[in-house]
């Protein structure tokens, strides 16, 4: 069949899901129509970017629609996603609308999180029926990766696999296929752990205890996690496996009735979105006292655990030593973790056949749905498969468990995981198969166990030979913890530009750990000044400078791939970098503020400079513009390093100048970084190929001491008012300062070293103060 070619989508239904699936796709760079009752839709798009669904630029691809009256513009779309109320007579009747107006070979999609697919499609035509099949985002859409496609009896399998694939290569979600049965597979078996404080809780446990417990064994928190989304949503959650899945194993742990919950729900304390914003969990009325709901006494007590040894301990220790403390032990909290994890287990292996065919389905689902860092099946491996087969008999699972997992568990050395090579288990075959790898990605845990590849390295850094016939190119892999940049990193930094500008290349710089870098190694910089080292914290400074400048203006082609946190030092080196190839999850932010200090490996120049880069010359050094102009054009430069802002996501991020419009966003959270890394070789590959100049210096037209009182007076009544601390302000006025471009007079150029040595001097007079040495520490959380 030909390949998707997706250009306008209509989003019908203006709610909670369907804004945020316009505004997600319109930041995609999609034309939305977004349908609802008339005057519902604008409104939505009036909250648009007050809510966070989109960017501004987004906004400005999205119009809303009246239903009824513009029904005929859907016949322009080539894609039709319904998010309606959740009720099967009112998506009954808007797909009759759809289908009235949609051209033939539009694909069709409801989101829905546990309606028949189905029952859904049998009030439509057999030729819209081949075109139509279910999709459930999970919210929040631009946080969550999960996407669950699910076929219906008669979707056409060739389109529905190239959907499939367009939503992970072009929406960037993590997609998992679902069978149609109801909750489908992140709802279902997150929705038995979401039931589990109800089903299994042992006299004794504080609601701190219950969610503690889970959060050992499975890195989540099930009674916080209805708080956010809201006990209003229980009942008809339970109900609809209760009520439609008669054959499921475990349907009593479905039972709608939870007695817990309606002594909540009829009080109001329905969670954080509530009037009361309380549930399980709230806050004092100074906001400050954590409060937890005890059914004993139907009022809130302040939040506490009990005093259960193997909870305590567990709790303390790494995973999975974790494991091994908390279902070994002896007391209350130990006898609910086993009632919790071997259920759980023995749920998720009766359900692989059910609702899914594989086991990477349910774990991708936990991981990408639900914020597990680990799905069920991963931390059954890393306890032991047979041991938790034991475990279950012995917690009186035994009848729950899939006939699969039993004769896996037979099996010398059995395994659903494997690393060298990666592959896993495929239950419907029972054999061990290849993990699928995204194609062409980039894996550096690989490449750095690759002595051929390798080039450099040292404690905090290595740098491996990435070439392609097209181009010479090396990889930047930090290896500190955490990913902080130290002296370590920038030595790879340049090794690796030495090694691209011999063979006229590239040089990437990215990695696949949680964080891209969030910031420079704060711990030495903390141990330096408590010693009285000044000279060594300077030179780190001027090291950093002089690499972040090289960066830029070196013989080769630099290239950073930001992802997660890209904060301080971080934000420095990939803003130095020629191009910029960004995760469209990236947290990008300058918030040197909260540890006490400025910017200073180039982080105030460059963001300025992105900024007049924007004005054209004449403008700049022209007559208009003075010193009030000036000033109205610095103020959301500084304001973005002294209020720390940091962006919500990396088209956020673009709005706010950490991004040019030479730069590239690829939505990838389900692919993740070895998609964004394999972008990033084949747009340096194609930016070689096409001629590549390094740019030119930049001069800057700054105002100096005439503005920076402006900036001092903000500064000044925010201390005075008791806004922030005395050192706060004094950081942002060295901010102020640096921007204003110090003894500066507007007309005059200020190069960008002379930015640069104005940075290092404040940080280096704000750094070994005895307010930035607590700062530090404080983030630090020592």
């Amino acid at each position: 069949m030909a390949p998707i070619r997706i250009r306008r989508v209509s989003v019908l239904g203006a709610g909670t899901m369907g804004a945020q699936i316009a505004g997600y796709l319109a930041d995609l760079g999609y034309e939305i129509d977004l349908f609802d009752l008339p005057g519902v839709a604008r409104k939505a798009w009036d909250l648009m970017v007050k809510n966070a669904r989109c960017t501004l630029t987004g906004r400005g691809r999205i119009t809303p629609r009246a239903m009824g009256a513009d029904d005929a513009v859907m016949g322009q779309a080539d894609l039709v996603i319904e998010a309606v109320f959740e009720q099967i007579d009112v998506k009954n009747q808007v797909g009759a609308a759809i289908e009235q107006h949609v051209r033939p070979d539009c694909i069709v999609a409801t989101n829905t999180s546990g309606i028949s697919i189905d029952e859904m499609a049998s009030h439509r035509g057999r030729a819209f029926r081949r075109r139509y099949f279910g999709v459930h985002f999970f919210n929040p859409l631009k946080v969550l990766p999960l996407a669950e496609l699910i076929p219906g009896a008669e979707t056409d399998p060739e389109l529905f696999q190239a959907f499939a694939e367009y939503a992970e290569e072009r929406f960037g979600k993590g997609v998992v296929v679902a069978r149609d049965t109801p909750n489908f597979i992140g709802n279902r078996i997150g929705g038995y752990a979401l039931y589990a404080p109800f089903r299994f809780a042992t006299a004794g446990l504080t609601p701190a205890d219950l969610d503690l417990v889970w959060k050992t064994l499975f890195g989540w928190e099930p009674l916080k996690t209805w708080d956010i989304v809201g006990l209003g949503l229980a009942r008809p959650v339970a109900a609809n496996v209760y009520d439609r899945a008669l054959d499921d194993p475990a349907r009593d742990h479905w039972n709608p009735d939870v007695a817990q919950i309606q002594q909540l729900v009829a009080k109001g304390l329905t969670g954080r979105g509530s009037k009361t914003k309380r549930g399980f969990f709230g806050l004092g009325e100074t906001r400050k006292q954590k409060l937890m709901f005890d059914f004993a006494t139907g009022d809130y007590v302040p939040q506490a655990t009990g005093s259960f040894t193997s909870l305590a301990t567990a709790a303390k220790a790494k995973f999975p030593e974790s494991l091994e403390l908390l279902l070994g032990g002896t007391d209350e909290a130990a006898e609910f973790a086993r009632k919790s994890f071997f259920g759980l287990i023995a749920y998720a292996t009766a359900m692989v056949g059910r609702i899914c065919d594989e086991i990477t389905d349910i774990d991708e689902a936990m991981r990408w749905g639900f914020n597990w860092p680990r799905g069920p099946f991963e931390v059954a491996q890393a306890y032991g498969l047979g041991r938790c087969l034991q475990g279950m008999e012995a917690a009186g699972y035994g009848p729950l468990v899939g006939a699969w997992f039993r004769e896996l568990c037979a099996t010398p050395g059995a395994a659903l995981y494997e690393r060298t090579p990666a592959a896993t288990y495929a239950p419907a075959r029972h054999r061990m198969e290849p993990q699928a790898l995204v194609p062409g990605g980039l894996y550096p845990e690989a490449l750095l166990k690759d002595p051929a590849k390798g080039l450099y390295h040292n404690d905090e850094a290595a740098v491996v030979d990435v070439s392609s016939p097209a181009a010479p190119m090396c990889l930047v892999v930090f290896t500190s913890r955490g990913n902080s940049a130290g002296p370590g990193v920038l030595g790879a930094l340049n090794e690796a530009m030495d090694w691209a500008e011999k063979r006229q290349g590239a040089v990437l710089i990215g990695n696949t750990g949680r964080d891209f870098c969030p910031g420079a190694n704060l711990r030495y910089m903390l141990e330096q000044s408590e010693a009285g080292n000044a000279a060594a914290i300077e030179k780190l400074i001027k090291d950093g400078q002089d690499t972040t400048q090289r960066l830029t203006y070196c013989d080769a082609l630099t290239v950073a791939a930001p992802h997660g946190y890209t904060l301080g030092g971080g934000s420095e080196i990939a803003l130095g970098a020629k191009l910029r190839v960004v995760n469209q999850t990236v947290v990008w932010g300058q918030p040197e503020i909260n540890p006490g200090v400025i910017p200073a490996w180039g982080g105030c120049m460059r963001l300025l400079r992105t900024m007049m880069r924007g004005l054209q010359p004449y403008y700049l050094f022209g007559e208009y513009w003075t010193r009030e102009v000036a000033g109205d054009h610095l103020d959301p430069v500084w304001r973005l390093v002294s209020w720390a802002e940091m962006s919500r996501d990396a088209h956020h991020a673009k709005e706010m100048g950490f991004l040019e419009q030479k730069d590239t966003i690829v939505a990838a959270q389900g692919l993740g970084q070895p998609f964004v890394l394999a972008r990033a070789r084949a747009i340096a590959e194609g930016t070689l190929h096409a001629g590549y100049r390094r740019p030119e210096p930049f001069l800057f037209n700054l105002p100096g001491k005439a503005l920076l009182s402006r900036f001092r007076m903000i500064c000044d009544q925010g201390v005075i008012g008791g806004f922030f601390p005395a050192h706060n302000g004094r950081v942002a006025t060295a901010v102020a300062n640096v921007m204003c471009g110090g003894d500066a007079r507007l007309g005059e150029p200020v190069t960008e070293q002379q930015l640069l040595d104005l940075e290092r001097t404040s940080f280096m007079e704000l750094v070994m103060t005895k307010e930035a040495q607590a700062a530090m520490r404080r983030v630090l959380k020592l």
